[in-house]
């Protein structure tokens, strides 16, 4: 199980939510890579909220190296 925070606000509408495509881009020092397996939980955290907001389960792994969040998102 991880935990990830983010400092905004999250959609409460599941649709919204199952919609999206989501990234979990941690730095290399934080990336728990050789750990990380399908079918793991993920537990949004809310930062502004000071809870979990969601829960997920992690459905595909795939890792590469980028040097900036555009050039991972091309």
């Amino acid at each position: 199980m991880y935990v990830r925070s983010r400092d905004f606000i999250l959609s409460s509408d599941p649709e919204e939510m199952t919609e999206a495509f989501w990234l979990n881009m941690w730095t290399k020092c934080l990336w728990p890579f050789r750990e990380l397996l399908v079918g793991d939980t993920l537990l949004w955290y809310e930062t502004p909220s000071r809870s979990v907001k969601w829960r997920s389960e992690v459905t595909r792994v795939d890792t590469f190296e980028y040097s900036s969040k555009h050039e991972a998102g091309e």
